[in-house]
C-alpha cells in the first residue's frame, strides 16, 4: 500500500465520522422540530381551545342568568360574543384533531352546542315575551286602580246609597288588586305555589267584589263604568295565566339548560382532560427528544475526537517516523558510518527510499578501505577542480 493511500485512509477515516455526526444531527434535529411543532402548533393550541370552550359554554349560562333577572339588554351581546368565542376556538379544536376519536368528540361538542344554543335562544324569546306581558299587566293594574280611585271620589260626594259600604268594596277592589300584583311578583322570583294560589285567590276575590258593587251601585247607574271594570278584569286574568304559563315554560326551558349544559360540560371536560394529558406528553417527548440528542452529540464527538487522535497517531507512525529514521540514516551515513540498517519494513515508497539508502550504505561500506578507490576518489576531485 503506498503513502498516498495510507494519508487517504488516515485523513478519511475522521472526515467519515465527522459527516456521519453532521448527518446524525440533521436528523435529531428534524426530530427535535417535530416533537417542538407538535407542542406549539398542534396540542397547546388544541388544549388552551378546548379550555376557551368550556370556560366561553359558562360565560353563555352566567350571562343568560343575568339577563333572566334584569334584562340587561347589553348582556345579550356578552351571550353573543361567548357564542362567537365558543364556535372560534371550536374550529380551531376541529381543525387540530388528529384521531377519529377526538373529531368524533369535537362532533358531539358542536351538536350539543348547537342545540343548547337554540335553548337559549328560546329562552331569550320567551322572557321577552313575558316582559311585553308584564308590561301590559302594570298598565292594567295602574289603569284598574286609576278606575278605582275616580269611583271613589264619585262614592263620596253627595248620592243617595249606602255610601259607606260602596266605599269600603272599593277599598277592598283596591287592596286585593294590590295582593295580586304582590303576590304574582314572589311567585316569579320564588316559584312557590303558595303564592300562585294567592294570586287567583285575590284575583277571585276583586271579581267578587266587583258583582257587590254592582249589587250596591245599581247596573243602571254604573252600568258602563262596570262594563269597563269588568274588561280589565277579564284582560288582567288572561294575562296572568299567559304570564305564568311562560314562567313555567321558562323554567322548564331552564332545566333542559342546565341538563344539557352539564352533559355538554362532560364532553368538554373529556377533551380538556385529553388535550392536557396530549400536551403534557408531547412536553416530555420534546425533552426527551432534546436529551437523547444532547447524549446522542457528546457520544459522536467523543467518537471523532478519538478516532482523530488515532489518525493523527496512524500518520504520525506512517509518515514522520520512517522520516525520522530516514534523516538518521542520512547523517550516519555523511558521518561514515555504514554499518547499521535503518529498520524501515514496509512495500511503500519511504521502504522502497530505504532500501535505497541501505544499498549505498553497503556500497560505501564496501569501497572505505581500497587505496585504488581513494586514489580515484582524490584525482576525480582534482579534475573537478581545474575544470572550474
Amino acid at each position: 500500500m503506498t503513502v498516498r493511500k495510507k494519508l487517504k485512509i488516515g485523513m478519511g477515516i475522521p472526515l467519515v465520522i465527522f459527516f456521519v455526526f453532521a448527518v446524525v444531527s440533521y436528523l435529531q434535529t428534524r426530530w427535535i422540530g417535530r416533537c417542538l411543532r407538535r407542542v406549539v402548533e398542534v396540542e397547546a393550541p388544541k388544549s388552551e381551545a378546548a379550555s376557551r370552550m368550556e370556560i366561553a359554554l359558562s360565560g353563555v349560562g352566567f350571562q343568560l342568568l343575568g339577563y333572566l333577572r334584569d334584562h340587561d339588554a347589553e348582556r345579550l351581546q356578552r351571550i353573543s360574543d361567548y357564542k362567537e368565542d365558543f364556535r372560534r376556538h371550536q374550529d380551531v379544536y376541529c381543525l387540530l384533531a388528529r384521531t377519529r376519536e377526538a373529531e368524533m368528540s369535537a362532533m358531539a361538542v358542536e351538536k350539543g352546542y348547537a342545540v343548547l344554543g337554540k335553548i337559549v335562544e328560546e329562552l331569550v324569546n320567551v322572557e321577552d315575551y313575558q316582559v311585553q306581558r308584564l308590561s301590559l299587566l302594570d298598565e292594567n293594574f295602574e289603569q284598574t286602580e286609576k278606575f278605582l280611585k275616580e269611583e271613589l271620589k264619585v262614592c263620596t260626594g253627595p248620592q243617595e246609597g249606602d255610601v259607606h259600604k260602596r266605599v269600603e268594596t272599593l277599598v277592598e277592589m283596591m287592596i286585593q288588586t294590590d295582593d295580586i300584583r304582590g303576590n304574582l311578583g314572589f311567585y316569579l322570583k320564588t316559584h312557590q305555589e303558595q303564592y300562585e294560589k294567592g294570586v287567583y285567590e285575590s284575583q277571585d276575590s276583586a271579581e267578587r267584589l266587583a258583582g257587590v258593587y254592582r249589587d250596591l251601585a245599581g247596573a243602571s247607574e254604573r252600568g258602563q263604568w262596570l262594563d269597563q271594570l269588568g274588561i280589565l278584569h277579564a284582560q288582567r286574568i288572561g294575562l296572568i295565566k299567559e304570564i305564568v304559563a311562560l314562567d313555567g315554560k321558562k323554567k322548564t326551558g331552564l332545566e333542559r339548560f342546565v341538563g344539557r349544559k352539564e352533559v355538554l360540560r362532560s364532553v368538554l371536560g373529556d377533551n380538556v382532560e385529553k388535550a392536557a394529558a396530549n400536551f403534557e406528553d408531547a412536553k416530555r417527548t420534546s425533552y426527551k427528544a432534546v436529551d437523547i440528542s444532547t447524549i446522542v452529540s457528546l457520544i459522536l464527538v467523543s467518537i471523532g475526537l478519538a478516532v482523530a487522535l488515532i489518525s493523527q497517531a496512524y500518520i504520525a507512525y506512517i509518515i514522520t517516523v520512517p522520516i525520522t529514521q530516514l534523516r538518521d540514516a542520512a547523517i550516519r551515513i555523511s558521518q561514515g558510518r555504514y554499518d547499521r540498517a535503518i529498520g524501515i519494513e514496509s512495500d511503500d515508497e519511504l521502504g522502497q527510499l530505504a532500501d535505497s539508502i541501505g544499498k549505498i550504505a553497503e556500497e560505501l561500506e564496501r569501497t572505505k578501505g581500497s587505496p585504488d578507490a581513494l586514489r580515484k576518489g582524490a584525482a576525480e576531485r582534482q579534475e573537478a577542480r581545474m575544470t572550474l
